[in-house]
């Protein structure tokens, strides 16, 4: 109650925009239908305007907004989901990496050829610079004690080069 009266009389909101799927006040307590003052979304509301873009695949919790908190609904739809495929080169990469799975399984000597190509390819797009820095990365947390353990002191699961200090 207090975050609609602070934005209507205190911050001199004109209106509300309710984001996402729903928001609070279409279940809140009080008549289904034909609201009175003593039900919770007009309490809450009073003149002020909701605005709701909402999305068409679920009219019922529309419906219910507009009924309990009279809003006004802005129908959309979402956009259309389609595979995001990688291209050039990384879909060359993703094609060999497939073709390293099936020769597992059916030919494993020529395992070595296949992955001199997949380095090959790694170097070429640099992506060897990224997995480097991933997994060398310096960062700025505590080690505690070096001498704790193995693994530095650490509880989570990344390797270090020990050419980086990191404290």
């Amino acid at each position: 109650y207090a975050l609609y009266r602070w934005l209507r009389d205190e911050w001199k909101a004109d209106a509300i925009v309710h984001m996402g799927k729903h928001g609070t006040l279409e279940w809140l307590p009080g008549k289904g239908v034909g609201m009175s003052s003593e039900c919770y979304p007009d309490t809450f509301l009073d003149d002020m305007p909701l605005v709701y873009p909402f999305i068409i695949n679920d009219p019922g919790e529309g419906m219910q907004s507009k009924r309990r908190a009279h809003a006004v609904i802005i129908d959309h739809l979402t956009p259309p989901m389609t595979t995001a495929d990688g291209y050039g080169e990384l879909a060359q990469l993703m094609q060999l990496v497939d073709e390293y799975y099936q020769i597992e399984l059916l030919d494993p000597t020529k395992l070595p050829y296949i992955q001199k190509q997949i380095f090959a390819l790694i170097q070429k797009i640099n992506l060897d610079e990224d997995l480097s820095f991933i997994l060398n990365h310096d960062h700025d947390h505590s080690h505690g004690d070096e001498t704790e353990d193995a693994d530095n002191g650490h509880s989570h699961s990344h390797p270090h080069n020990d050419s980086i200090d990191h404290d």
